[in-house]
């Protein structure tokens, strides 16, 4: 299942996905952030252009890596291997792996990409971490979770099961992933004067973490089965819609 994980999320990955694109302003946001910007705001002859540059890429490149992995499903199985004859425990295992892949690989770009810029500028270790822990974190509040139609038919791609079965907002998953990215951009040091150096002080690095790895947990904890069981059920995954109309 492993190998059939990752054969879908190469898949996923592909250049031709562009064609799924549907909000080309969005891919604009992500090319201004990632290459014009950075020349705009220090292009000149000091070498500082090359390092914002570098900055912008290494913090930046995780999420459209996501984002580009999600054109066509967040999470999903493909059609055939709802008609294939395999076990329930067979159909889980591809979720959790596909899920581990598209919440880990990001991440190790992430951190890859951390590593080789501190070899050229400066290694930090700590920074290094917690980042990386911040683009798993955003990860887990991306994936761990269902996409299902609410009692009134509305289709919610970040959602959870009520006590009457219906989808619902995860807005758990959703204060997690804005908690990550922020936390993330502080830590990498976009943010400069006096919060970075409130963020030198032990308290006030270590607690927005521990707040953060709590708000995983919590979400692996009580989403991540449901998540699975919802992936593997025909019509939540594909978005048929639950009322036939007449």
């Amino acid at each position: 299942m492993l190998k059939q994980a990752w054969r879908s999320y190469l898949a996923s990955l592909h250049p031709r996905n562009y064609k799924k694109i549907k909000n080309g302003t969005f891919l604009g946001l992500w090319i201004y952030w990632l290459v014009i910007s950075p020349i705009i705001n220090d292009f000149d002859h000091s070498g500082e252009a090359a390092e914002q540059i570098w900055f912008y890429a290494v913090n930046l490149t995780p999420y459209p890596i996501m984002w580009w992995s999600n054109l066509e499903q967040k999470l999903s199985m493909p059609k055939q291997m709802y008609l294939l004859p395999m076990k329930a425990p067979q159909r889980a295992e591809y979720v959790r792996d596909l899920m581990m892949i598209k919440i880990s690989f990001p991440a190790l770009v992430g951190l890859i990409l951390h590593v080789i810029r501190g070899l050229i500028y400066e290694f930090e270790p700590w920074r290094i971490l917690v980042c990386t822990i911040a683009i798993i974190s955003f990860g887990i509040g991306m994936y761990v979770c269902s996409s299902l139609r609410s009692k009134f038919d509305r289709y919610i791609r970040y959602a959870v099961r009520g006590e009457d079965g219906t989808g619902k907002d995860a807005f758990l998953n959703w204060m997690c992933m804005i908690y990550s990215a922020i936390y993330h951009f502080i830590a990498s040091g976009v943010v400069a004067g006096p919060i970075e150096n409130l963020l030198v002080n032990v308290i006030w690095e270590i607690v927005p973490l521990m707040i953060m790895i709590i708000m995983d947990i919590a979400i692996i904890k009580t989403r991540f089965l449901w998540t699975v069981v919802d992936i593997c059920n025909y019509e939540e995954a594909f978005n048929v819609l639950g009322k036939v109309k007449k």
